[in-house]
């Protein structure tokens, strides 16, 4: 729905955090990253937030998934299984995310702030 919103230059919905204390959260500049992105615009995309092509990869995955026959989606449901199993993916991912935010926010907080006002 925020990428719908954002895609038609409709006003989305802000986060609780950055409503209530100004404190951008970690998804902040997200939407606009993967419009960015989706356009081509690597550059943006990237400036935006980091995470944007991983995002972008997830949604391709789950839209594919969605729209395969169902062997085939249990076969890509049981690969990301033993995926998370082995490596701890998401936990490596939220961890990462968590790190960038506070990166953003402790080392370019004004640019930060900013940037998502854009």
């Amino acid at each position: 729905m925020q990428l719908s919103l954002g895609a038609l230059g409709l006003p989305a919905w802000r986060s609780p955090l950055h409503s209530t204390f100004g404190i951008p959260d970690f998804g902040c500049g997200l939407s606009r990253a993967i419009l960015a992105l989706l356009r081509g615009d690597w550059q943006t995309a990237l400036m935006l937030h980091a995470f944007a092509p991983l995002f972008v990869a997830a949604l391709i995955l789950v839209a594919l998934a969605a729209i395969l026959p169902y062997s085939l989606r249990e076969k890509i449901v049981a690969w990301v299984e033993k995926m998370e199993r082995r490596t701890g993916l998401t936990t490596i991912l939220l961890a990462g995310l968590v790190l960038y935010w506070l990166a953003r926010l402790l080392i370019m907080r004004e640019a930060f702030i900013l940037l998502v006002r854009f």
